[in-house]
């Protein structure tokens, strides 16, 4: 009988209960349950790190046979090492550990192939995938289609902006360029504007353009998917940069809008119904939502776009029928 339940002890004495079934994981110190800071509600359950590396040209240091690894941390982050083909040392990926705890539970898995619909079954809620930058672009935008609040990582063995520590140090993992995905996104009228200006006012800190930009600018789902990855390389950094920390709400903000708005923009007329019962938006975006969707019918061309102008016009006409959901952040 296969047992889901694993107990562990920290070398500086934590002792982890993890569930792998539910991927959660209680922690106690001196006998008593330790409550999980990053929770906003007072819980001692904490969710463990799923982290899946994407690519034939990864090497992995640790034992793939174990469904759970207790991975070494240092200065409050999880070290996950790795080879890359054609290196011959450690390379380390660093996350953010909970607690202050000499190890930590993960789940890593390494896909060497790299197709977005066999990943559903194996992940469920906030991930990190890392993935080699010879995976084609379609590929990781399709990743990010299908777990849009998850961490898109591009390893890039020669990029300059990529500042990965040798053994013993940590990793400086870095997304992809705007340039990058500028150079390959859809070509429209304004789409390429709205993918640097998202870049020019992330990199600004400039939180209320941002907000206005959706409603300034024409954008396709396609848009909407490579500014979520912008906003997910800039949360990642969260946790190693003290001056972006202070803005970690915004950010999640940001990203919680323009995951709210991407659904609007794939223009799928069949199974318009469906759509419908299914759509979610969160109570606070709602009325910013219609806006953004009236404004994406002012920039449409009504021959060029008479399909995608249906569509928003039959959506804003059922936007009363769409759930709204309290979403804290």
């Amino acid at each position: 009988m296969v047992s889901f339940y694993r107990e562990f002890t920290s070398d500086n004495g934590y002792l982890y209960r993890v569930n792998a079934r539910k991927g959660t994981y209680l922690a106690f110190k001196d006998r008593s349950p330790v409550d999980n800071p990053a929770s906003k509600a007072k819980t001692v359950v904490f969710g463990m790190h799923y982290v899946a590396f994407l690519g034939s040209r990864f090497e992995m240091v640790l034992d793939m046979s174990k469904t759970i690894n207790f991975l070494d941390t240092q200065d409050g982050q999880i070290m996950i090492p790795f080879r890359f083909l054609g290196m011959s040392d450690v390379r380390h990926l660093r996350l953010p550990a909970f607690l202050p705890s000499s190890q930590t539970p993960i789940v890593i898995y390494h896909f060497k192939d790299y197709q977005a619909n066999m990943l559903r079954r194996y992940f469920n809620g906030m991930q990190f995938f890392i993935v080699d930058s010879y995976v084609p672009q379609s590929e990781v935008v399709n990743i990010k289609k299908r777990f849009p609040m998850s961490r898109v990582v591009v390893f890039r063995e020669d990029q300059e902006k990529v500042k990965l520590g040798k053994e013993g140090e940590m990793g400086d993992l870095a997304s992809v360029r705007a340039t990058d995905l500028e150079s390959r996104a859809s070509r429209g009228v304004n789409h390429e504007g709205s993918l640097f200006l998202a870049r020019l006012y992330l990199r600004k800190l400039e939180w209320t353009k941002m907000w206005t930009l959706p409603i300034e600018k024409i954008l396709s789902a396609k848009d909407v998917t490579y500014i979520l990855s912008f906003l997910s390389s800039m949360l990642l950094k969260v946790f190693r940069d003290k001056d972006l920390e202070k803005h970690q709400k915004r950010l999640q903000e940001l990203e919680l809008l323009f995951v709210s708005i991407r659904p609007f923009l794939i223009f799928k007329n069949r199974g318009f119904e469906r759509f419908i019962s299914r759509a979610k938006i969160p109570r606070s975006m709602a009325s910013y939502i219609r806006s953004v969707l009236l404004k994406q019918i002012m920039y449409r061309d009504n021959k060029r776009h008479l399909r995608q102008i249906a569509f928003l016009r039959k959506t804003l006409d059922r936007f009363d029928q769409i759930t709204i959901v309290d979403i804290e952040i």
